[in-house]
C-alpha cells in the first residue's frame, strides 16, 4: 500500500482521496454482506473496543504524517514506529495476561535493531547533517513514537474484541479511515494534489481506483484477522517485519534503490526475529519423563484411591444384595404361579372325567366316586 501511494504521488495523483473512496466502498460492501448473512452485531461490552480498533488504524497514519510534516525524516519515522513491538508486548501482558517469554524478547530486539538498520534514521547515521544546523523538533519524534503506539493499540483492541466476526471491526476501521483521509486532505495537512489527472485520464483512473480499492480491502481485512487471531506480541513483530522488509524489496525492484550491506543486515535481523518467534517451541517430554510424572501423580493420591476402592466394594455388595432379594421375590412368585397352574389342571381333568362317565351307557352315576371341588383345588 505504501509503495502504491508513493508511485501515485510521484505522478501527482490524488492518492488519499482514492484511498478514502476505496475504504468507503469496502465498508459498504462488508456491511451489505453482514446484513445478507445476518451476522450479529458486536455485543455492547465490546462495542467500545470495535470503535477504538477503527480509530487506531487511521490514528497511526495521522501521527506518522504529522511527524514527517514537522521535520522528522521517513527513516526516523520508520525506526521509531518499531516501538510498537515493545508496546504491544507490554499491553498484551498488562491487559490480556499474555506471557512475555524469552523468544518474545529476542524477537523484539531483532525487530528494533533491524528496523533501525533498514530505515537508517538521521539521528544515528547522519550526525554531520545534524551538526550542520538542521534541527528536528521534539514534537516530531513524539508523534513518530505515538504512531508506533497506535499500531500496538490495534493489536490490543483486536484481542479485546474477542471471538466475534472480524467483519464489524473491519467496517469500523474502513469508515474511520475514510473520515480521517478526508479530514487530512481538506485541512491541507496532506498535499493530495488535484483531481485533474482523473478528468484527463478517466480509464486509467478507473484502473488505479480498482487497484487502490483492492489493496485497501486486503490490507484492512488481513490486519483485522491477524491482530484478532494472534497474540499481541506476535502480531506486532510480524507486522513491523513484513512492512519494512517487503517495503525495502519493493524500493529495490521498482524504484531501483541500490542494495546496501547495512540494510541487508537489518533485514536479516528482522527475519531472524520472525524465525525465533514462530519456530521456537518448548521441547516435548520424553516417554520416561511422562511415565515418571504419571507414577508421581498416582503416589500423591493414595487416600483417594483407597476411598474409591472402598466405595466400589460397597456399591458391589449393595448391588449383590439387591439382586439376591429381587431373585428371591421372583422365585416365590414363580412357585405361587406353579401351584395355581397345577390346581387349574386338576380341575380341568375332573370335569373331563365327569363328562365321559355321564355319556357312557353302562355307567352308574351312583358308583362314581365324589370329587372334591373345594376351595383348595380352585
Amino acid at each position: 500500500m505504501m509503495v502504491t501511494g508513493r508511485m501515485l504521488k510521484n505522478e501527482h495523483w490524488p492518492f488519499y482521496r482514492l484511498a478514502a473512496a476505496g475504504a468507503l466502498l469496502t465498508a459498504l460492501g462488508l456491511t451489505l454482506v453482514g446484513c445478507l448473512k445476518k451476522i450479529p452485531l458486536p455485543p455492547r461490552r465490546v462495542a467500545i473496543w470495535v470503535l477504538l480498533r477503527g480509530l487506531a488504524s487511521p490514528g497511526s497514519i495521522l501521527c506518522a504524517t504529522l511527524a514527517a510534516r514537522t521535520g522528522c525524516s521517513p527513516g526516523d519515522v520508520s525506526a521509531l514506529n518499531s516501538i510498537n513491538t515493545i508496546v504491544g508486548a507490554l499491553l498484551g501482558f498488562l491487559f490480556l495476561g499474555e506471557p512475555i517469554l524469552m523468544k518474545h524478547g529476542i524477537a523484539m530486539v531483532c525487530a528494533v535493531v533491524g528496523a533501525v538498520l533498514i530505515s537508517k534514521p538521521e539521528f544515528l547515521f547522519d550526525a554531520g547533517h545534524h551538526l550542520g544546523g538542521h534541527h528536528v523538533p521534539a514534537i516530531s519524534y513524539f508523534l513518530a513514537l505515538l504512531s508506533g503506539c497506535s499500531q500496538a493499540c490495534i493489536a490490543l483492541c483486536s484481542r479485546k474484541i474477542g471471538p466475534i466476526s472480524v467483519l464489524w471491526p473491519t467496517v469500523s476501521a474502513c469508515l474511520q479511515s475514510t473520515l480521517w483521509y478526508c479530514v487530512l486532505t481538506w485541512t491541507g495537512i496532506i498535499n493530495d494534489f488535484t483531481l485533474e489527472p482523473i478528468e484527463e485520464y478517466p480509464a486509467r483512473a478507473v484502473g488505479l481506483f480498482a487497484l487502490v480499492f483492492g489493496l485497501t480491502a486486503a490490507t484492512v481485512c488481513l490486519t483485522s484477522c491477524g491482530t484478532q487471531w494472534c497474540p499481541a506480541t506476535i502480531s506486532t513483530v510480524l507486522f513491523t517485519t513484513a512492512s519494512l522488509v517487503w517495503g525495502y524489496l519493493a524500493q529495490v525492484a521498482i524504484f531501483h534503490k541500490p542494495l546496501e550491506w547495512i540494510t541487508i543486515l537489518g533485514a536479516a535481523f528482522m527475519l531472524v526475529g520472525v524465525v525465533v518467534l514462530t519456530c521456537w517451541r518448548k521441547p516435548s517430554k520424553s516417554t520416561e519423563e511422562m511415565v515418571a510424572d504419571k507414577v508421581a501423580a498416582d503416589e500423591t493420591l493414595p487416600s483417594d484411591t483407597e476411598e474409591g476402592a472402598k466405595a466400589s466394594d460397597s456399591v458391589h455388595v449393595i448391588t449383590e444384595d439387591a439382586e439376591t432379594t429381587e431373585g428371591d421375590e421372583q422365585h416365590d412368585e414363580f412357585e405361587s404361579f406353579d401351584d395355581l397352574a397345577s390346581n387349574y389342571s386338576a380341575f380341568g381333568e375332573n370335569i373331563v372325567m365327569s363328562a365321559q362317565l355321564s355319556e357312557s351307557p353302562h355307567s352308574n352315576p351312583s358308583t362314581v366316586p365324589p370329587q372334591n371341588f373345594g376351595a383348595d383345588n380352585v
